[in-house]
């Protein structure tokens, strides 16, 4: 590159992003900044699951995901992640079988008293992969 490049490139990056890197937000979250999360999580979950049209790995590592960064909020929807995973379980080929089983591992480890409930529909179908 010559010098008239490298001296412009500043300039033109700064017009281009304008003012988004002006102010960083130092202030903790206030109460509404909270409730925000919550409803963020909750519209994240219901669009994934009402917009895909069929149940796939991705989506599921994507469920597993926001389980995992924000349980709190998220452990509601678990009834009906679970229903998903186990539709799942059923047709999965041996290496998707393990990544589901990574997801749901996060999924207990995150939401461990809210998975408890679930068991009794994970059961029947998790005895079938246990060699015992």
């Amino acid at each position: 590159m010559n010098k008239d490049v490298n001296s412009t490139l500043p300039v033109v990056l700064i017009k281009l992003l304008g003012s988004a890197f002006d102010s960083l937000d130092i202030m903790p979250p206030s109460q509404s900044d909270l409730s925000f999360s919550e409803n963020y999580t909750e519209f994240v979950i219901l669009t994934i699951l009402n917009s895909a049209e069929d149940v796939s790995l991705t989506m599921l590592r994507t469920l597993t995901y926001i389980i995992e960064s924000d349980p709190l909020n998220s452990c509601k929807f678990l009834p009906k992640i679970i229903s998903l995973f186990i539709f799942m379980l059923k047709k999965a080929s041996p290496i998707v079988l393990n990544e589901l089983f990574k997801f749901l591992e996060i999924i207990v480890y995150k939401c461990k008293i809210d998975f408890v409930p679930l068991l009794p529909k994970l059961t029947e179908i998790l005895k079938s992969y246990l060699d015992i």
